[in-house]
């Protein structure tokens, strides 16, 4: 009777011996369920939303989390032995996110350039005011200030204004501004405007309590040309009141 071999060893050039030292995730992508990441999905979906940067700078903190959000699930996706699929939508959300946030951070990075030319612009204008105020030159004060206040205030006015200023303060010895303004820009016709204060020192104050600024908020337009002028000044040169207005007014 023929003895059964039941522990013999295993031939070295049996193909199957070394089954054993196979990865034990061989066979996935060959019919094996993989799942998409979770984090990439939400990487995806914050860095669509990243759009909304454009509307408010505020809301940069979108495009940053979709980054983060990226980066984690590169990781994880990378760390999964290929259970998990989804690099695809991290390659999506970083363009997203980078795309708008770069842009909003270049538009900043243009803004600033550009507003420093025209604080150094407007700085040049009120120290152009104050040297023709305190020259007695109206006429050539006068011509600092753009059409529309020229429309409104004519050189007589403007000049009988500044002498009853004079009259009653004393001469102009300095025309301060603290270098901060606003800007504005309109959208249908691309005007540009800044809002500042400016504080125009006289030589005394009523009852001679010593200097005294005048403190005004003005308005300022910068020209086709590139040139900043005073749009208007109200508390230095008010409009003209209508006879409507003056009546109300003693009323």
């Amino acid at each position: 009777m023929s003895q059964t071999q039941t522990d013999s060893p295993q031939s070295p050039d049996d193909p199957l011996s070394h089954l054993h030292k196979m990865s034990t995730t061989a066979g996935l992508g060959s019919g094996d369920y993989v799942a998409v990441n979770g984090t990439a999905v939400f990487a995806l979906l914050v860095g669509v939303a990243s759009a909304l940067a454009l509307m408010s700078e505020v809301l940069l903190i979108l495009p940053l989390v979709a980054i983060v959000a990226g980066f984690m699930a590169w990781g994880q996706i990378r760390h999964s032995n290929g259970t998990q699929t989804g690099k695809g939508l991290v390659i999506i959300a970083m363009v997203l996110a980078l795309g708008f946030g770069g842009f909003v951070f270049g538009r900043w990075a243009t803004e600033d350039i550009r507003t420093r030319g025209d604080r150094k612009a407007i700085a040049s204008l009120i120290a152009s005011l104050e040297q023709k105020l305190k020259a007695g030159d109206d006429a050539g004060a006068y011509q600092l200030f753009g059409e529309r206040f020229q429309q409104i205030i004519d050189l007589k006015k403007f000049t009988d204004r500044l002498a009853a200023l004079q009259g009653y303060y004393g001469k102009v010895t300095k025309v301060e501004w603290n270098g901060l303004a606003e800007f504005q820009t309109e959208d249908t016709t691309g005007d540009r405007f800044g809002f500042t204060t400016v504080n125009v020192n006289f030589e005394r104050a009523p009852g001679d309590r010593g200097p005294t600024p005048l403190k005004d908020t003005a308005t300022l337009h910068k020209t086709p040309s590139g040139q900043w002028q005073f749009e208007r000044m109200g508390e230095l040169f008010p409009p003209p009141q209508k006879p409507g207005q003056q009546q109300q007014g003693r009323g």
